[in-house]
């Protein structure tokens, strides 16, 4: 058993080698490889720390933003299987610990939104069934109209006004 203070003292360590204080994930990210931050985050997670402790949650939104970088060349099973469920899971903590509208819930849900629009643009079996389709445009709109409401109220965020605006405007052309 680990006493308070070398709990402590690991926290100290971690949030040094993650970057703590935290860089700014919009402005300045960090090339960082998502199989670092996946090791990082099994190595933590549940065993040091709570899954849903403050550190892995950092390390969770890394993950997104580097999946989200590499959208376009992932697979439609990686965005299906690790990128789409790893957005639900800070949105769900999200919805319970901050609820409302922040910064950092809208950076997940306009990454989530482009991730639904890669996936309507590239799944071919997904443009074959209508009502799957409509789903998902459904919630791209959701979620997308969401950041964009945080974005356009917050000074700063013209970059993901503009993109939030142009897949917005392609899920209504496909309607």
């Amino acid at each position: 058993m680990q006493t308070d203070e070398e709990i402590l003292d690991l926290i100290e360590q971690l949030e040094q080698k993650i970057g703590f204080p935290k860089y700014n994930v919009l402005f300045s990210p960090k090339e960082e490889s998502i199989e670092q931050l996946k090791a990082f985050q099994n190595k933590y997670s549940g065993t040091i720390f709570h899954p849903n402790h403050y550190i892995l949650q950092e390390v969770k939104l890394r993950l997104v933003k580097q999946y989200a970088l590499k959208l376009e060349t992932m697979t439609e099973i990686d965005i299906t299987n690790c990128f789409i469920p790893l957005c639900h899971q800070l949105l769900d903590l999200l919805n319970v610990v901050a609820p409302g509208t922040s910064e950092y819930k809208a950076i997940v849900q306009f990454h989530l939104c482009q991730g639904f629009n890669c996936l309507l643009n590239k799944d071919e079996e997904l443009k074959k069934c209508s009502e799957s389709q409509e789903r998902l445009k459904h919630q791209t709109k959701q979620y997308g109209e969401m950041s964009l409401a945080y974005f356009r109220n917050n000074f700063g965020f013209n970059v993901f006004q503009a993109e939030l605006q142009s897949i917005l405007q392609g899920v209504l052309v496909m309607d």
